[in-house]
C-alpha cells in the first residue's frame, strides 16, 4: 500500500512538472546562468491520536548549513481536500530556489508552523519522511500557532516512518 501511493503520487508530480514546467527546461538561454531550481518532496504521517489531525494551513522552512528556505506553504499532492487529517499520510512537495546537497548546504532540519486557522487548529505530526536525504524523523509534539516547532534531520538514520 505505501509503495503504491508513493509511486502514485510520483507519477502524479513527473506528470505534472513536465506540463508545468516544460518552458523552464526547453528554454534555448544558456543553462549555466539560470539559477538553481528544484523540489522537496515530504511524506508527512499524522499521528493516530484524538485531535491529531487539523484544518489550518501548514508551512515549512528548511534549514541548511549554509543556507536556508523560509516558509512555504505544504500542500498534499494526493486527491484528498482534507490534508492532515488523524492518521493520515500526505505526501507534499515545495519550489525552492535554494539548493540542498551531502557537501555544500546539508539539510539540518525543518521547522513547522501552524497559522492556527479553522477549527481544530493544533496539529500532530507524528513522522516526517524528506525524499532529499532520504531519511525520516519522529515528532512527538503539538504545533499550534503559538509554537513552531524545530525538527532536527542531523541525527536521525530512519529511512520510513512505518
Amino acid at each position: 500500500m505505501h509503495v503504491t501511493f508513493r509511486l502514485t503520487a510520483f507519477i502524479w508530480v513527473v506528470s505534472y512538472l513536465s506540463i508545468s514546467r516544460a518552458d523552464d527546461f526547453n528554454s534555448s538561454e544558456n543553462q549555466t546562468s539560470v539559477p538553481y531550481r528544484g523540489y522537496l518532496f515530504f511524506e508527512i504521517h499524522t499521528a493516530n491520536e484524538r485531535y491529531a489531525g487539523t484544518d489550518s494551513n501548514i508551512y515549512v522552512s528548511v534549514v541548511g548549513t549554509k543556507r536556508n528556505l523560509t516558509r512555504h506553504a505544504l500542500k498534499s499532492l494526493g486527491p484528498t481536500m482534507n490534508a492532515f487529517e488523524r492518521n493520515q499520510i500526505d505526501v507534499c512537495m515545495i519550489y525552492t530556489n535554494v539548493k540542498f546537497d551531502e557537501t555544500e548546504n546539508v539539510i539540518r532540519g525543518i521547522e513547522l508552523i501552524n497559522d492556527g486557522k479553522w477549527s481544530g487548529s493544533s496539529w500532530k505530526p507524528s513522522c516526517i519522511y524528506l525524499s532529499t536525504i532520504d531519511r525520516a524523523q519522529t515528532n512527538d509534539r503539538w504545533i499550534s500557532s503559538d509554537n513552531p516547532v524545530f525538527i532536527s534531520f542531523s541525527g536521525s538514520n530512519k529511512t520510513v516512518c512505518y
